[in-house]
């Protein structure tokens, strides 16, 4: 799914254009940074619990569920949008309604961008193409994004840019994404296989006269 909105080529002139909406959203009284939401359930919930249900008992037993995320992608049509939400267990598929939502339908349209944190909640069902998607009935601002996310497949090929923006990394690669994962719960294991023995863990620069860190060679200067 691709991002149907038109395009602002310049990336200061993107920057301003979500500071202005921000401000008018404050006008209206909308708060663009929100917190005391509580989602029920993940992308990865979403798709364990209901991705072997039928579309037609989806449909009849009505399975309702909330999630927060960042939107990743936007596609709108008519008196209705669909947008792709990304949490920390994966993605899921979002159909937004004027229809259903009313009003509410307007923070959708007027003010989101890529990179926004959302609220949604409604109920799971199954698109004409068969995808496991949830209906907002329920649809809340958590973060507005003040800076745009980089070209799916040209800003993020950028290796410096990776490099200097881990951040932007971890939002746009998956694989990153799950080799941070891997080594926080490596990491994590070693550090109990010790601590069970009594190991005592110290940082390496308490082992030298001069702190150089974990990997760096430490060498002297005229100050010391």
């Amino acid at each position: 799914m691709s991002n149907d909105r038109p395009r602002i080529a310049d990336w200061n002139e993107q920057i301003e254009v979500r500071f202005e909406k921000l401000k008018k959203m404050r006008d209206q009284g909308l708060n663009p940074f929100r917190n005391g939401f509580t989602p029920t359930h993940t992308s990865a919930d979403i798709h364990r619990q209901h991705g072997e249900i039928p579309k037609e008992k989806l449909e009849a037993e009505e399975h309702r569920v909330s999630l927060a995320g960042r939107v990743m992608a936007i596609r709108d049509f008519g008196k209705g949008g669909f947008v792709r939400i990304q949490d920390r267990k994966g993605v899921i598929q979002v159909f937004l309604s004027k229809d259903v939502l009313g009003d509410k339908y307007g923070v959708y349209k007027d003010w989101t961008d890529l990179g926004d944190i959302v609220f949604v909640e409604g109920k799971v069902f199954r698109t004409r193409t068969n995808e496991l998607t949830v209906q907002a009935s329920r649809f809340e601002f958590l973060t507005k994004a003040l800076r745009p996310l980089p070209e799916k497949f040209h800003g993020i090929a950028d290796v410096e840019l990776r490099y200097r923006n881990r951040s932007i990394d971890l939002v746009m690669n998956e694989e990153v994404r799950k080799t941070f994962l891997a080594r926080t719960k490596i990491i994590s294991s070693i550090r109990k296989f010790f601590d069970e023995r009594d190991f005592l863990e110290c940082d390496t620069p308490m082992l030298h006269a001069i702190a150089g860190g974990a990997a760096a060679r430490p060498f002297k200067t005229h100050h010391n």
